[in-house]
């Protein structure tokens, strides 16, 4: 396996990281994340593809603001969010106040005996908090994941750097299922007897996927997955939304809504569309709440 000169430099950010982690106490985080936050913004300023992003253009329009302050603020709570997991290697961490609302939709989920798929939106903190926040409610959760998950998506850092991380995630689950490249069915086969077991499963949103779709955002287009609609389709499984953030007072919310799946006799053909199209309509109020948290 050759290791790039990138594999070096990542592996002495995600080194400096964790021992910041153990070492800072997390009242300078905020200072120190947002001051990488500044640099990183100002070096990529230059860019053209920056430059020109289209949301973080809508948003500074519609939130009166600069586009580089969404940028700042995204790159910073992804960094602090990062120390805040890396922070749960410690035995001695102090545990942050985390609100999951909206549980009673996962209950009736469950009376229907179909299982459930939480759909969680991609926001900086939604990876490691939403896990944390469902596993203190009691619910132990099935996670589809893919092996670029974590710090990196080269050979070296899916094998040396990423388990660093997905270890973490580990702690708060009951299952990680991976989709492998050359064993996809496999994996959601696997993830399928969950949900026949009336289990909980979660995925990440995203564009990653076989089929997408592309809806109105914002003022200009989303691309989503269709595969976990099309899952919860098949299976009659809801899918319900997942928005992970942090407030201004610091404390974490979970909010988990209702299914954006169509009932059976308002069923479109295919639905993958009108599901899309609710989820976007769901997200955007979020997005104009949290613009510095979303993961374009």
């Amino acid at each position: 396996m050759t290791v790039t000169a990138g594999d070096a430099a990542l592996t002495v950010k995600v080194a400096a990281a964790a021992l910041t982690s153990w070492v800072l106490p997390e009242r300078c985080w905020q200072p120190l994340t947002r001051a990488i936050g500044q640099i990183e913004t100002g070096l990529l300023a230059g860019r053209r593809e920056d430059a020109s992003r289209p949301f973080d253009q809508a948003l500074a329009r519609r939130l009166e603001c600069s586009a580089r302050s969404i940028a700042i603020e995204r790159v910073a709570s992804g960094h602090a969010a990062r120390l805040w997991g890396l922070r749960e290697y410690l035995r001695s961490r102090r545990d942050r106040p985390i609100d999951v609302v909206g549980m009673e939709h996962i209950e009736e989920a469950l009376a229907k005996n179909r299982g459930v798929i939480l759909w969680v939106g991609r926001f900086t903190w939604a990876s490691i908090i939403t896990k944390v926040g469902l596993w203190r409610t009691g619910y132990l959760v099935t996670h589809l994941s893919r092996p670029s998950h974590g710090f990196g998506t080269s050979p070296f850092a899916v094998r040396r750097l990423n388990p660093i991380w997905t270890r973490i995630e580990e702690r708060f689950l009951l299952e990680r299922v991976v989709i492998q490249p050359s064993s996809e069915t496999a994996a959601l086969r696997a993830f399928r007897r969950h949900l026949e077991a009336n289990g909980v499963v979660s995925i990440a949103v995203g564009e990653e996927g076989a089929r997408t779709v592309t809806v109105p955002f914002l003022d200009g287009q989303l691309r989503l997955a269709t595969g976990p609609g099309s899952l919860a389709v098949a299976c009659g499984t809801p899918l319900l939304p997942v928005f992970t953030v942090q407030e201004r007072t610091g404390r974490f919310r979970v909010a988990i809504e209702s299914t954006v799946v169509p009932p059976p006799d308002q069923a479109s053909d295919p639905p993958e569309e009108r599901i899309a199209l609710t989820y976007a309509a769901r997200l955007e109020p979020w997005v104009l709440r949290y613009p510095g948290q979303w993961l374009l």
